[in-house]
């Protein structure tokens, strides 16, 4: 049976949702200081832990903190081996996790993994993201520095391009290598609120 290491960097998810997968307008971006739309449905169906942190309908940085150590903790406890937790964009945390398994038993660990996550950090960094999200001016500002990002990935992007029309960029299947390069190196400007929030 052959072994393999596998080896996973988890940004610890605080993008609602990345617009390759699934958007909302990014105008949409109202209140940030508010808790998405759903909270009351987030907190009847997720875990005791996340219930404690959420009740209030938000996350501060130490709960945020608290959760992905929660989560970080979980992936050690079912055999992952976790790096250090690191400070990425976006006040947003991650880590890697490394293991080694056959190929017939890599689905069980990322069952545990994704069940470690919805478990202890899931929806909290939900509720995370969308107190993070770039208000419309700030996602312009920002439209300059990511188009040359595509860019860089070989790809045309007009020098005058708008934020709205970035999203034809991002949204073409031509783009999608670039815009996981892109995404990771700018995931605010990828992140906006999912649906009903």
């Amino acid at each position: 049976m052959k072994l393999d290491q596998r080896k996973k960097m988890v940004t610890v998810l605080s993008v609602a949702i990345l617009l390759p997968f699934g958007m909302s307008s990014c105008s949409s971006n109202q209140g940030i200081d508010s808790p998405p739309k759903n909270i009351d449905g987030v907190l009847a169906s997720t875990t005791e832990f996340q219930q404690e942190i959420l009740e209030d309908k938000t996350v501060t940085q130490e709960e945020y903190e608290k959760s992905v150590a929660a989560y970080k903790s979980c992936v050690d406890q079912a055999g992952g081996l976790t790096s250090e937790i690191k400070n990425l964009e976006n006040n947003q945390m991650g880590f890697e996790i490394e293991y080694t398994s056959s190929d017939d038993d890599s689905p069980v660990m990322d069952k545990k993994i994704i069940d470690c996550d919805n478990d202890y950090h899931f929806d909290v960094a939900q509720v995370w993201a969308f107190q993070n999200l770039l208000n419309p001016e700030e996602r312009r500002e920002q439209t300059p520095t990511v188009a040359d990002c595509f860019r860089n990935e070989g790809v045309e992007v007009a020098d005058d391009v708008s934020s709205d029309q970035m999203l034809d960029v991002i949204y073409s299947p031509a783009n999608v290598d670039a815009v996981v390069v892109c995404s990771e190196k700018f995931p605010a400007y990828f992140s906006v609120p999912g649906e009903g929030q």
